[in-house]
């Protein structure tokens, strides 16, 4: 089954949407994160702002209904809630008609008085003497609660109808506006974003197109010199000398032979232009054909390879383009021969890393790398590597092996099938 990857970008608008519908989100959290920073934490009786009612116990509504269903009883209070509102330095007292005080408890001598029709007004509405007071009915008398100093805030919003419903009208609209203003930006950030997608993706194709035409051009060329470089090197009229220098020439024919490939490979990768084989196969056994190919090239001379499969993933599947993968992993070790052409010993191992495949490639060469220079540091072979994994979704570690050389880890997804791992 061929699969031809993709990438689909996000239209603008849609992220702008999502990032404004975050930021709606999240502004009360802030703004009552901040309020809770610069609130002012403590009032002049030691009242913490924050948990004013937490402080309290009870809001002056509750408190009020608690002390009326008491009072109503058996016209006392319980030593209980007495005690309750010296804890909360509160002052209660119960009222007649005739604003006499027939009841008090912690009632400042300044308030112990008869009231008159305009004094409980001001008991009822906001502060009294600075006292915050709050009133409740009780059968015939009137309780007054009064809550220390500088402890309350008390305010009333008094707004005409009329003029309410002209404001909501207009907060209608103005959001309806900020609406359609950002859908319009939108759509304009989007109308650009396409223009530029389009110019790249025509410099892209261009670039490709170049890179294709070029590789054609040099692989004819290439041919000739190949060909030649083989005949004199089999001569037998040629010098010893003469057959080595052929032999030379043949050799750096066929490294830019792989280089024009490499090219190609990394351009198709880079703009999507190639055509992935998508299937489940056991990576065991393609890690023995490869070890197979390398043998019969000849590059484990000097480059002993040791392979490595742990037995639990003898049987095990990645989904993926295998020869993709197994063109990966062949430049991993072609990257090793290329850095130490003294000679350095290869392993391969594969292992099984929770949900992940892990394949590791080392060497113990002597170069020193610069690992964060990777994988561009080193051409288009670790550049291949890099793009293989990115495609199969998978993650790609480069480190320095212990206690020298050049160590790569690629990690690959095991294959699924009905929710299981086959």
């Amino acid at each position: 089954m061929r699969k031809k990857k993709r990438t689909h970008q996000m239209p603008v608008i849609v992220k702008m949407s999502m990032l404004i519908f975050a930021i709606s989100l999240m502004m009360p959290i802030f703004n009552f994160s901040i309020y809770g920073k610069l609130a002012p934490k403590e009032t002049m009786n030691g009242v913490t702002t924050v948990n004013l009612w937490k402080q309290f116990t009870y809001t002056p509504k509750e408190l009020s209904e608690k002390f009326s269903k008491d009072w109503m009883q058996d016209k006392k209070i319980s030593k209980e809630n007495i005690a309750f509102l010296k804890e909360k330095q509160i002052f209660a007292m119960f009222l007649d008609e005739t604003g006499e005080i027939v009841w008090q408890e912690r009632v400042p001598k300044s308030l112990q008085k008869k009231y008159t029709i305009q004094e409980v007004a001001k008991l009822s509405r906001y502060y009294y003497h600075d006292y915050p007071t709050f009133t409740w009915e009780a059968g015939k008398e009137l309780l007054v609660l009064g809550y220390p100093k500088d402890s309350i805030w008390k305010y009333q919003i008094i707004y005409p109808i009329q003029e309410l419903q002209v404001f909501f009208s207009w907060l209608v609209f103005t959001v309806l506006v900020d609406f359609l203003i950002i859908v319009f930006l939108g759509f304009c950030m989007e109308w650009i974003h396409q223009k530029k997608m389009k110019k790249r993706d025509k410099t892209d194709e261009a670039r490709a197109e170049w890179i294709r035409f070029i590789s054609h051009d040099i692989r004819t060329p290439l041919t000739l010199i190949l060909g030649y470089a083989d005949s004199l090197s089999e001569e037998d009229g040629i010098s010893t000398n003469g057959k080595r220098e052929a032999q030379m020439v043949k050799a750096q024919a066929m490294r830019i032979k792989e280089l024009v490939s490499d090219l190609n490979l990394t351009t198709k990768l880079e703009y999507q232009m190639q055509s992935f084989y998508w299937e489940k196969f056991r990576i065991a056994p393609m890690l023995r054909e490869l070890l197979s190919e390398l043998v019969n090239e000849g590059l484990l001379d000097l480059h002993p390879v040791d392979l490595e499969v742990e037995q639990e993933v003898e049987n095990y599947y990645i989904e993926g383009d295998k020869k993709l993968i197994s063109r990966a992993i062949y430049n991993l070790v072609q990257n090793s021969v290329k850095h130490n052409p003294s000679g350095c010993e290869i392993k391969i191992f594969c292992r099984k890393k929770k949900k992940w495949l892990q394949i590791v490639v080392e060497d113990d060469g002597e170069k020193e790398v610069d690992i964060k220079a990777l994988p561009h540091a080193r051409g288009l072979g670790l550049r291949i590597v890099f793009q293989v994994v990115k495609v199969h979704r998978g993650k790609l570690i480069f480190t320095k092996a212990n206690p020298h050389g050049f160590r790569t880890e690629l990690y690959f997804l095991k294959a699924k099938e009905k929710g299981r791992f086959l």
